[in-house]
């Protein structure tokens, strides 16, 4: 009974945690996770080339996303994406190194879940599986950035003189 109700302390903390403050709310159909607000395409693909357009369209502020931790790798996964196949992100790969790898929105890259055998070095696109059936659910993929279209997930940071809710 013990263990019951720690649960259900946890699940409250952190359903307060991943609340945000009433002037910090998100754009309609965006979702709000630690502290930032994030969108997932749903059905809707585009090669990777036209992710940071398509969600500067979302909002003008908001950008391809980046990912820093299991939470967040795992919020994406199971919350936002999961019955899709595969959602770009935000991660690119240097075509003449490819050992070095950026996220488009200039933070570090300190945290990857790269699929075994991944990133193949003659893919510079990176891709997060969230097909429930895989083994590979919540693993990222390299994946050309030109040939195949994904679902893409965008993020911008929640602020009441920037959101507009579209």
């Amino acid at each position: 009974m013990q263990l019951v109700k720690l649960m259900l302390l946890f699940v409250a903390v952190q359903a307060l945690e991943d609340t945000p403050a009433p002037d910090q709310q998100c754009p309609d159909d965006w979702s709000y996770f630690q502290g930032t607000c994030y969108y997932h395409s749903g059905e809707s693909t585009v090669p990777w080339m036209k992710v940071p357009s398509e969600c500067y369209n979302l909002h003008p502020a908001a950008q391809p996303v980046s990912i820093h931790d299991n939470e967040t790798n795992h919020f994406l996964t199971f919350t936002l994406a999961l019955q899709y196949t595969n959602g770009w992100l935000g991660l690119l790969r240097d075509q003449k190194h490819p050992d070095d790898e950026y996220w488009l929105d200039g933070s570090a890259v300190n945290y990857t879940n790269w699929y075994y055998g991944n990133p193949n070095h003659a893919e510079n696109c990176a891709s997060l599986c969230s097909t429930p059936s895989s083994s590979a659910i919540g693993q990222w993929f390299s994946k050309a950035c030109s040939r195949t279209e994904h679902s893409y997930f965008c993020q911008v940071k929640p602020n009441s003189s920037s959101v507009a809710n579209n």
